[in-house]
């Protein structure tokens, strides 16, 4: 608040007064200080135009007082000037909060997202179906320079603003009116922040908050901060440079520093809090857009607080990005270690992609997302190719440690070849291709390629093992032995029945593989079974029950192989070729 009267006079001292007027003058000069103070006190605050009326009579009556000579004069003369000075600092307040336009538009104060319909980043949930989650979040703030800036304070009343700014430091009553000013405008910020819906939260509070309101939170958190920084504060700053900026640069950075100190280390001290929490790898993709926008703001913060002596503001959101950052970096590494312990012995039984794989690839896809933000935390390109690089090997070793968990080693092989093919178009498909490289596409193309070959080895092979010509002939005979040709038979039409049993129940979700799969044991069961056929079916022609072991014809076992891998089991004990 402004100073009692007793304290003015000494304010006036050097005034430009003139030392030889009559008294006469001096009783002329007090009568029209008492009009003007009657004037001023029959002014209606309620009035659209009362600060500029108030502002006219002020004027006047600082003229007036400096006219006075004695000291007693120029004290009455001080002592009205100072009422009235109070009463133009209530004008220019009322001003300030009867003329605001902190309603800058819904695209602008609204979030314009259910905070519910966010992606729940955990190991449980983390699939296919969530991997556009990075591509479908809302573009928020991109705001051009024209549309960042709004005017906060009706343009109308600036020019009364600022004269009244500019009468309250001739007078020497800056100080005054500063306070009055970030008074105002302080209360303005809360509103603002009321208004966006961002509370303070302590440390424990974020610390001992679950992850569905913090990464709800988070969100908002990241749209507020540009909100905040870009509109309000870029309108704030040029608010103050209209009304001070003229009249004094320093004292209007000072008051803009002021106002916005405790709102903007509020906002940093939640990103801090975040930061000190347990490096979880659900956390991980919400750290990353925190990091990025704060990088994202750190120009426009840096416009802002250049000038800020102390650097307090500056410093400590250089502070909290590099504290987030190491952060972020800790949940990288952590990932990677949780892969490498994540050895529970539970596998699909049909031997398809495990939701470990899934989860790993889809988790390090969307991370593809935030490239140059790895680059700047992982020491570059070359650090972020060996991140990834060093997580598929991850992956790669746990499921070759759980393949191990299956007894049969066809299956074994199959799990192997659906996971490193899944692995593979992943890559292929997506931003990774560029990251993990041709290289290591061919590499695992191979990979799992020759997992499907020692498939159909292990699978096939003892069936086909029927078929050999070997121990069919009887010694010194050039005929085959009827009894061997008929439990060569036999045991293939089981070999291949109790094949065809396991094996659709097996499942390789990949259609292209499952049909290039097919294709490949068909040709090779097919050409043995024909030419095993061919060769000996004749000798079986007039004994019992001859459909017991010639069962099945070529074309019968090739529309059976096409019920491979579809994941429902189905039987062929009752089928028999008559």
């Amino acid at each position: 608040m402004l100073e009692m009267p007793s304290e003015i006079v000494p304010k006036f001292s050097d005034s430009n007064c003139k030392h030889h007027q009559s008294e006469d003058d001096n009783t002329e000069l007090e009568r029209q200080l008492e009009r003007l103070r009657k004037n001023l006190s029959s002014l209606d605050s309620n009035s659209p135009h009362s600060a500029f009326e108030c502002l006219q009579i002020t004027t006047k009556i600082q003229q007036i007082t400096k006219l006075f000579a004695s000291p007693e004069k120029s004290a009455f003369g001080c002592g009205i000037l100072h009422e009235a000075l109070l009463r133009i600092e209530q004008e220019f307040v009322n001003l300030l909060v009867h003329y605001k336009q902190s309603n800058v538009g819904p695209e602008i104060t609204s979030f314009r997202s259910s905070e519910g319909n966010f992606e729940d980043l955990s190991i449980n949930s983390f699939g296919d179906d969530l991997i556009e989650a990075r591509n479908s979040q809302i573009e928020i703030c991109n705001l051009s320079a024209e549309q960042s800036v709004v005017d906060l304070v009706n343009p109308l009343v600036l020019p009364t603003l600022k004269s009244i700014a500019e009468l309250m430091f001739v007078s020497t009553y800056e100080e005054e009116l500063i306070e009055a000013y970030v008074s105002a405008r302080m209360e303005e910020v809360d509103e603002i922040l009321l208004k966006l819906r961002f509370e303070k939260f302590s440390i424990e509070e974020v610390l001992n908050m679950d992850w569905t309101k913090l990464n709800s939170l988070i969100r908002r958190w990241n749209w507020v901060l540009k909100i905040f920084v870009r509109v309000y504060l870029s309108s704030e700053r040029r608010l103050i440079e209209l009304i001070f900026g003229n009249i004094s640069e320093g004292r209007a950075s000072s008051c803009f520093f002021e106002i916005s100190k405790v709102p903007m280390l509020h906002l940093m001290s939640f990103p801090d809090a975040v930061a000190i929490g347990s490096p979880k790898t659900e956390k991980l993709f919400r750290v990353l857009e925190m990091h990025e926008t704060l990088v994202e703001m750190l120009g426009d913060v840096n416009n802002l607080y250049q000038e800020q002596t102390d650097g307090s503001i500056l410093g400590e959101y250089r502070e909290v990005l590099l504290r987030l950052g190491e952060f972020a970096k800790g949940i990288l590494m952590e990932f990677r270690s949780a892969i490498q312990l994540n050895l529970s012995k539970n596998v699909p039984v049909n031997g398809t992609v495990h939701p470990i794989t899934r989860y790993v690839m889809n988790y390090i896809q969307t991370l593809s997302a935030y490239s140059s933000t790895l680059e700047s935390l992982l020491g570059g390109r070359n650090g972020k190719e060996e991140y990834y690089a060093s997580v598929a090997q991850m992956l790669e070793s746990n499921l070759e440690s759980r393949s191990q968990f299956y007894t049969d080693e066809a299956l074994q092989n199959l799990f192997m070849m659906n996971n490193i093919c899944y692995m593979v178009q992943k890559v292929k498909d997506s931003d990774l291709r560029s990251i993990m490289g041709d290289n290591w596409i061919r590499l695992h193309n191979k990979r799992f390629q020759t997992y499907a070959m020692n498939y159909e080895r292990a699978s096939w092979g003892p069936v086909l093992s029927f078929l050999r010509d070997e121990g069919i002939y009887h010694p010194k005979s050039s005929f085959p032995s009827t009894s061997v040709l008929k439990e060569r038979f036999k045991g293939f039409n089981s070999g291949f029945e109790e094949a065809y049993r396991v094996q659709t129940g097996w499942l390789v979700p990949n259609l292209q593989l499952r049909d290039d799969l097919r294709i490949s044991v068909s040709l090779k069961v097919l050409q043995a079974y024909r030419s095993f056929l061919g060769r000996y079916d004749a000798y079986l022609d007039g004994i019992r029950h001859r459909e017991r072991y010639i069962k099945y014809k070529p074309d019968d076992l090739e529309s059976f192989l096409l019920n491979l891998f579809e994941g429902t089991q189905r039987s062929l004990n009752y089928v028999y070729r008559r």
